[in-house]
């Protein structure tokens, strides 16, 4: 077998474990958003057949991965003006919207042009190629960092390894492709380019993949291979969420060494080191050598000890690059985070690092301290529950900023899986409210939970009035009182994700007819459709009428089903 195959065939794996992601997350390959990438692996994977026919000799395969190459650009074209207009919810109103930008237009003729050129004026490959490969850096580049700046954070992360990707891709991709034509457009050329740029371009579409479908997890998989060194600098103060693992043994054990290394002393607040702290100086031997010459110091009496040698230090000239406090904080109480840099130091050169563990304090907590504390650092190495998306076997990232219609049978446990989602959503620093009635039985199991805002309607309340412990009672069916409350707590925290439940939808709303009722739930769901807010409107199957349910059907993004059967999805994005 040809050489170029083989290589060939090592190409195929990383698009192919991308498949596998997206398809272990039911991600359908027609799916409207992260469907975009399962068509895209798919058309790569195509341009890599053709390849393969084409090294066996087949000449009429080149034509195969030019408009394999073709889809490629044009749907990772209609996957930036979706990702830059986040509220859409079909590829018809993706295209409604980008038929409006002239760019839109040009870019989709540069990628037919070329296509056009390659096919039927070969001559003219290396201008339409830089043609086309300014186009293809320009225009996805731009709406991918206009989304970025109007995304969540969870959402920038995947955006930016999305960006990374491709910029990647075009850059090494088209610089083999030049070097393996014949006769050279360069003036050299490399044996098996091809086959090279399709290898290195794979990567790139596996990480695209990893990035949907768990964006936090590749960023700190990034953080932890690439930039160890970096997570602590001179001058921050830093708070370090951990759950003990071996992921925050290793950081702290990389940052420490590199910061000893170049003359950083660390001072370890309290009298004992805490498990993590503990484990960490036992990765490496060094840390007990640094300990004796005074360069870690882990007790109070430690640091009286060593005071001596620190002043006859400075007084030979030879300084202290710096000083790094570690303090654990025990309780969980953020009034501990006091400021201890010595009042005779420079702050420039002295760092403070709050470690925390993660079962010690509440995501909601953690995000208001954050909010009202933003010169602190936050590194998140803990991993957030998802008790909800882990029963249908998705990871929170799949469903987080979707609406959501979950349909379900009388005797079915709705509450415990609205728990779920209601715990999932705290864990993960969402602010979680619940729109109900007084008589729904999800009412009573979600009344005084914390952390939960409680919208609950009722037919013996007139106005609206609040309670002492947070509760907000409104009269029943009152449509504009509840798209104000919502509209009011998602304007109030428009820079915090949230996740929002609506219950008893033929009480929220007013109607004798069920299409009113219909028209009144596709307001509230254009309401809080933004790429911060997951929501989940409840449809009881046993109370509703079928036409309903289908007009409901036809309009969420994202189906849920609880019945007998179990708990299922038989929809996503």
């Amino acid at each position: 077998m040809n050489e170029a195959v083989y290589i060939d065939l090592l190409a195929v794996i990383p698009p192919v474990a991308g498949l596998w992601l997206l398809f272990r997350r039911k991600v359908p390959v027609t799916g409207f958003k992260a469907g975009s990438l399962a068509r895209l692996n798919i058309a790569f994977l195509a341009s890599i057949l053709f390849d393969t026919l084409r090294v066996q000799g087949l000449d009429w395969a080149v034509y195969g991965i030019f408009a394999s190459l073709y889809i490629v650009f044009s749907a990772i074209g209609t996957l930036s003006f979706n990702l830059y207009y986040p509220e859409t919810r079909s590829i018809r109103e993706v295209l409604a919207k980008a038929v409006r930008h002239v760019e839109f237009h040009v870019y989709n003729l540069t990628t037919l042009v070329w296509l056009i050129t390659n096919v039927f004026f070969p001559p003219l490959y290396l201008p339409s190629t830089l043609v086309l490969m300014t186009m293809l850096i320009i225009h996805p580049t731009r709406l991918f960092l206009m989304a970025k700046k109007k995304a969540a954070s969870g959402t920038r992360e995947m955006l930016t390894t999305i960006l990374f990707s491709w910029l990647s891709f075009v850059s090494i991709a088209f610089f083999f492709f030049a070097l393996g034509t014949s006769p050279s457009i360069i003036g050299v050329s490399l044996p098996f380019a091809w086959q090279l740029a399709f290898v290195s371009g794979s990567v790139f579409f596996f990480l695209m993949s990893r990035a949907v479908t768990s964006p936090a997890g590749t960023n700190k998989t990034w953080s932890s291979l690439l930039v160890p060194e970096t997570i602590v600098k001179l001058g921050q103060r830093y708070l370090i969420v951990h759950d003990t693992g071996e992921k925050a043994s290793f950081l702290l054990s990389a940052s420490f060494k590199r910061l000893i290394e170049a003359g950083v002393r660390i001072i370890i607040k309290g009298s004992n080191l805490s498990p993590l702290l503990a484990e960490t100086f036992q990765t490496d031997p060094n840390f007990q050598k640094w300990e004796r010459q005074g360069k870690i110091v882990t007790r109070d009496s430690g640091l009286e000890n060593n005071e001596t040698k620190e002043k006859t230090t400075e007084k030979l000239g030879l300084g202290d690059a710096g000083t790094l406090y570690v303090t654990e904080l025990d309780d969980g109480n953020f009034a501990n985070l006091s400021q201890t840099i010595d009042a005779n130091k420079s702050i420039q050169k002295t760092s403070e690092l709050f470690l925390l563990e993660s079962s010690k304090v509440s995501r909601a907590s953690l995000a208001e301290f954050m909010r009202d504390n933003q010169s602190v650092q936050f590194l998140d190495l803990s991993t957030p529950k998802a008790p909800f998306a882990n029963m249908l076997n998705l990871s929170h990232s799949v469903l987080q900023g979707s609406s959501i219609l979950l349909e379900y049978n009388t005797d079915a446990n709705i509450e415990e899986v609205i728990q779920r989602f209601l715990v999932e959503g705290v864990s993960n620093a969402e602010l979680c409210a619940v729109f109900t009635t007084k008589s729904s039985k999800l009412y009573r199991s979600i009344k005084g939970t914390k952390r939960v805002k409680v919208v609950a309607a009722s037919s013996l309340v007139s106005a609206p009035d609040e309670l002492p412990d947070g509760e907000v009672q409104i009269p029943d069916r009152e449509l504009g009182l509840v798209t104000s409350i919502a509209s009011d707590f998602l304007e109030a925290n428009k820079d915090m994700p949230a996740c929002i439940v609506f219950d008893s939808i033929t009480e929220l709303v007013r109607g004798d007819q069920w299409e009113q009722i219909y028209s009144g739930v596709k307001q509230l769901a254009e309401l809080v459709a933004l790429p911060s807010v997951t929501t989940i409107f409840l449809a009881n199957q046993d109370t509703l009428e079928p036409r309903f349910l289908g007009s409901l059907r036809s309009t969420f993004p994202v189906l849920l089903k609880l019945d007998r059967t179990g708990f299922q999805a038989t929809k996503l994005p």
